[in-house]
């Protein structure tokens, strides 16, 4: 890393920011940083380092915040949301713009280098969005293919401003063919295969098998609200969704003590019964299977730690129904309750299992017909299911069709030969003790975080990390605390909790969500990382054990060891020496690599000018990184060849001779020589009006033969009016933007095979507005937006280092790569006719 070192005669050691307001409705922390100095209300205490971490002050600002400092526009947004879902403004037709097809957006998913969604016809490129979107790891989640899954989930999206929004990261449209199948897909069709009418499924979900399908809830969806999401609930199947109908569904109930067979309708059950709901937490007893693995090789589904899921169900109890069809609570005769859903294998076998007569009276209990207020869903058991409130997932039967009174447990698979956790002496291939072993009911204490996951990087300056999860405990026992460690279990929190109001710590059906802030301290920082822990305790005082060991079996079953999450310090988070008296600090972000941009981005500049402000005050100064290689050897050179006019080549050989290890990455070398050749200057200005500049930027980033086209600045020169045919004005403010002599044309690149476009004699690419550089696009980046200089409508973007064409001709993209890449969108613009 690289800091500056000033040393004055005196400096006070700290300052504090004073806020102050002002007409802006949005600011940054940056922004308050500025005011605060333009005011003189921090004292010369700055800390700069260049490294792989983030920009600005670190002394952590954020304490000295007032209370009532502005949140962030992205935000509020939510409080201007309509309240209506339904009516809200659909993606216009766009002739305008390209088309692509499915396998052109699948290319572009979370690990390409431009980000895409399908909006039901439209195509977005929602790259830049993301990193400033609250929820922009959620947003990849979808990336490559449709967010409509995601809005069913929130609908809140579902707005007319948010609509617009969405339209202004419009590229084009999905090609109809392509749109015609995904809804066939999501319609289903009829096929030999018994999985083929398994219904469509949300895309963020985590698919362990896809057939029969099973998936659990993405960790930070999980915990985003008490009741999950029906389309986000964990998924155990055990063979294909049965077709159900709600109207035909009947559930047949005999055994001991029903005189005679009765048959009870949904109708039946929804008005003959009284309906009451229960918050209730449904968890796969394999659970973390993947966890207990770790210690040794465990047979199963490999579960991470979200197959749980949270939701409010609505039923008739089956205690009711028991006693309406003639049982009495009392009969001693009646050990177990059987039930069997419709959900049957090849061999004609339905899925079974039971739970104790006891258990299947209490009030608890109910045969569900809704979740979260609606209809199950057909994964879910749609129309009707069991739900056990405290019982592992495998009782709860979904698909209801059958109960059976009886003295003996369940004869089905999935109660005598499944779900049984073995005792650690029998491993893999060994008997297994199945009459010896009772089937799983009751799960024990469990709670896992969510968030962060295991490998996040830790924001860098972050002084404190947000730590979220959830803990439940089977038999309706409540969870009493939850205790998070930073340190792997050193140290100790408690988080706080979020808890079902309805209910009491003695009968807690549903699960516990907690939150807990944990400080980063400085020996997690040396240490590169932290190693979070969680541990829940129940309302019969029992906590989970420090080590998964001595729980391990064969199957792979109730691992609830502590649960445990690794996440990452980057280098930012080295400190450097920060308390020296009479010292100021300055920190730039640079990584070494050779993506690195130094000159349009201002690194090289702003550290330029702090060095050369410090000498010329006579303050001697130290320029340093992590390893003193690289970074910091570039900066000194840069300085050197400004001050004596040096080359490269001089200026590196009098920085290596006085120390040897130095050797700027070759991406900082050829900067330098752009640097070099633009007079040493790299000011926005000068960058902005070279021609070189541009060229470089190029030639850097796209290595192969490019289009280069001449990169001079155009002003909108009144005169030109008399000599062109056509201006071309914003279509919301109306001003003049550009004329004709300013739009660019350009040939098709006629690829090998490309038959069709060679045989039809077309030349030029039918690409609108395609510009010459305005001096009112005001592009001082590398890329970005363009918007009106009247009205501040984007109307467009830019790319200095150009973009592939993608107009379509004949079924193909045009190809050819145009440098640089000033693109306004048609639709944006108005054209009009200069009278003579």
């Amino acid at each position: 890393m690289k800091y500056f070192v000033r040393h004055f005669e005196f400096v006070k050691i700290f300052r504090l920011i004073s806020y102050k307001k002002t007409s802006a409705n949005i600011l940054s922390s940056t922004q308050a940083i500025d005011i605060s100095w333009k005011n003189g209300f921090i004292k010369r205490l700055l800390y700069m380092t260049i490294a792989a971490g983030s920009v600005g002050f670190t002394f952590g600002l954020n304490n000295y915040l007032p209370t009532n400092f502005p949140l962030l526009k992205i935000c509020r947004l939510k409080e201007k949301q309509s309240s209506s879902s339904d009516a809200f403004r659909k993606p216009p037709t766009r002739t305008d713009l390209p088309t692509f097809s499915m396998e052109e957006v699948r290319r572009h998913g979370k690990d390409a280098d431009r980000i895409w969604v399908i909006f039901q016809q439209g195509i977005y490129d929602v790259t830049e969005f993301i990193a400033n979107h609250p929820g922009g790891d959620r947003i990849l989640l979808a990336a490559g293919a449709s967010i409509e899954p995601f809005w069913a989930v929130y609908p809140q999206h579902k707005t007319d401003e948010v609509m617009e929004i969405l339209e202004e990261m419009r590229i084009g449209s999905l090609k109809l063919e392509d749109l015609q199948e995904i809804e066939n897909q999501q319609k289903g069709a009829p096929s030999d295969d018994p999985f083929a009418a398994d219904p469509p499924r949300h895309p963020a979900l985590i698919v362990n098998m896809q057939k029969p399908f099973n998936a659990e809830t993405p960790p930070s969806l999980l915990v985003d609200s008490f009741l999950t999401p029906k389309e986000l609930f964990f998924v155990r199947n055990h063979m294909a969704v049965p077709w159900t109908n709600e109207q035909t569904h009947k559930v047949r109930i005999d055994g001991i003590g029903v005189d005679q067979q009765i048959v009870l309708s949904l109708d039946q059950l929804r008005n003959n019964f009284e309906p009451v709901s229960i918050v209730s937490a449904i968890q796969c007893a394999g659970n973390r299977r993947s966890d207990m693995n770790q210690f040794k090789k465990v047979q199963g589904l490999m579960w991470t730690g979200t197959a749980i899921s949270n939701a409010r169900w609505k039923g008739c109890r089956l205690r009711d129904v028991l006693i309406a069809s003639g049982i009495k609570p009392n009969d001693e005769r009646i050990k177990h309750v059987h039930f069997e859903g419709a959900d049957v294998d090849a061999s004609g076998s339905r899925y079974g299992a039971s739970i104790p007569f006891e258990k299947a009276m209490r009030p608890e209990v109910i045969i569900a017909y809704e979740m979260n207020g609606d209809v199950l869903t057909r994964d879910h058991g749609f129309p009707i299911r069991l739900v056990v409130p405290g019982h592992v997932g495998a009782r709860q039967v979904k698909w209801l069709n059958a109960i059976r009174l009886s003295d003996e447990e369940s004869p089905s698979t999935w109660q005598q030969r499944d779900y049984k956790a073995f005792p650690s002496s029998v491993q893999i291939g060994d008997p297994l003790p199945f009459d010896t072993t009772p089937a799983i009911q009751e799960y024990p204490v469990q709670s896992v975080i969510c968030e962060p996951n295991s490998n996040t990087k830790i924001a860098p300056g972050a002084k404190t990390i947000t730590v979220r999860g959830y803990a439940w405990s089977g038999g309706g026992r409540g969870i009493i605390r939850v205790e998070v460690s930073p340190d792997n279990g050193t140290t100790w929190k408690c988080a706080e909790l979020e808890q079902c109001p309805e209910q009491n710590i003695e009968q807690m059906w549903a699960w516990t969500l907690w939150t807990v802030e944990l400080p980063i301290s400085e020996a997690t920082i040396r240490n590169g990382r932290m190693e979070l822990v969680c541990k829940a305790t129940d309302r019969s005082y029992n906590t989970q054990p420090e080590t998964g060991i001595a729980l391990w079996n064969v199957r792979g079953l109730l691992h609830n060891a502590w649960h445990r999450v690794t996440v990452l310090c980057t280098l930012d988070h080295i400190p450097q020496i920060r308390h020296l008296q009479n010292v100021e600090y300055r920190h730039i972000r640079m990584a070494d690599v050779e993506s690195e941009e130094l000159l349009a981005s201002q690194k090289l500049q702003n550290a330029l000018d702090y060095v050369e402000d410090s000498v010329n005050k006579g303050i001697n100064i130290v320029v340093h990184c992590q390893c003193g290689i690289s970074r910091s050897a570039t900066v000194v050179m840069a300085y050197l060849m400004r001050k004596y006019k040096w080359n490269v080549n001089d200026s590196f050989s009098f920085v290596k001779a006085r120390r040897s290890c130095v050797q700027p990455n070759p991406s900082f070398l050829r900067q330098l020589e752009v640097f070099q050749k633009l007079d040493y200057r790299c000011d926005l200005l000068t960058l902005r009006n070279s021609k070189l500049f541009k060229e470089f930027e190029c030639i850097s980033k796209n290595p192969s033969e490019v289009s280069r086209s001449t990169c001079d600045i155009y002003s909108l020169n009144e005169s030109a009016k008399l000599s062109v045919g056509m201006r071309f004005s914003c279509k919301k403010c109306r001003c003049d933007l550009f004329y004709d002599f300013n739009i660019l044309s350009h040939n098709f690149f006629v690829a090998s095979g490309q038959n069709e476009i060679l045989n039809s004699g077309v030349a030029k690419c039918g690409l609108n507005y395609l510009l010459t550089p305005m001096e009112w696009m005001g592009m001082n980046e590398h890329s970005g937006k363009i918007v009106c200089f009247n009205c501040c409508e984007k109307i467009g973007h830019y790319n200095w280092s150009g973009k592939g064409c993608l107009f379509q001709c004949a079924g193909n993209n045009c190809g050819t790569y145009i440098v640089p890449w000033i693109h306004v969108h048609a639709a944006k613009i108005d054209s009009f006719e200069i009278a003579k």
